[in-house]
């Protein structure tokens, strides 16, 4: 994943909350950053005649576009050649309403594309049932909990849930420890949905399928061309036959 500046400040804010005593340099965070989030490809390479990567350029603009000081999250003092970064009330508040939201994105492997149009769009006159809109700053549509929730009760057969693509069943496996679990997939993803928000429960049911953590991972290896569940199940009964 190719991170913007706009990605980056949630993933800082979270370790100033968690340094807020005595906030962190802007090179503390490129070390912190760069290992949490796992930067490869382009965010890697060197820039050229520079030291930097263009991963670590990002966090030094949030310093020289005066990106969270300009948003009141976050207060920033130059020392030396470096600085330190602390985190501000309004900072922290806006961290604990919209930490779920960058979750969201990145769990679902979107794409800088759709990250941008996630964020950027004004959902603020709409009322949907299969998501919800979290207003703040950054705006994404939300699954909701309440349809998950359902959907898990319709989908158990004898108390029990299976994944709708390999038929795989965690507390099968796990025991007691698994029981109940499953993820929820939307067959046609959230920040698609562009209209007819307003449906009922029936209607959203269909609309979801449960799925093993795997199988949901591989509908959203590609997020620009999302697979079926029944093109996945192909996939899995031939690995079955070929004994895989």
């Amino acid at each position: 994943m190719i991170y913007s500046e706009n990605d980056l400040i949630m993933p800082v804010l979270s370790h100033l909350l968690s340094n807020k005593e005595n906030g962190l340099t802007t090179s503390q965070l490129i070390s912190i950053l760069s290992e949490e989030l796992e930067i490869s490809g382009k965010d890697a390479e060197i820039l050229t005649g520079r030291k930097d990567t263009h991963f670590s350029q990002k966090v030094r603009n949030l310093v020289s576009h005066r990106t969270l000081e300009n948003k009141g999250l976050a207060t920033y003092k130059k020392i030396k050649n470096d600085g330190i970064h602390n985190i501000t009330l309004k900072g922290e508040k806006y961290l604990l309403e919209n930490i779920n939201n960058f979750n969201f994105i990145l769990e679902n492997n979107f794409n800088e594309s759709q990250r941008r149009n996630i964020i950027e769009r004004d959902y603020s006159d709409l009322i949907i049932e299969e998501g919800f809109v979290k207003f703040g700053k950054i705006r994404t549509r939300m699954r909701s909990k309440k349809l998950v929730e359902i959907a898990k009760k319709y989908y158990s057969k004898n108390g029990r849930i299976n994944c709708s693509a390999c038929d795989f069943n965690f507390e099968n496996f796990y025991g007691d420890i698994g029981k109940g679990f499953i993820e929820i997939h939307h067959i046609k993803p959230v920040f698609a949905l562009k209209n007819n928000f307003e449906k009922s429960v029936i209607q959203a049911i269909e609309d979801v399928s449960p799925l093993c953590s795997n199988c949901h991972r591989m509908i959203h290896r590609d997020n620009s061309q999302l697979l079926s569940i029944p093109s996945l199940q192909k996939i899995i009964d031939n690995q079955i036959k070929r004994g895989i």
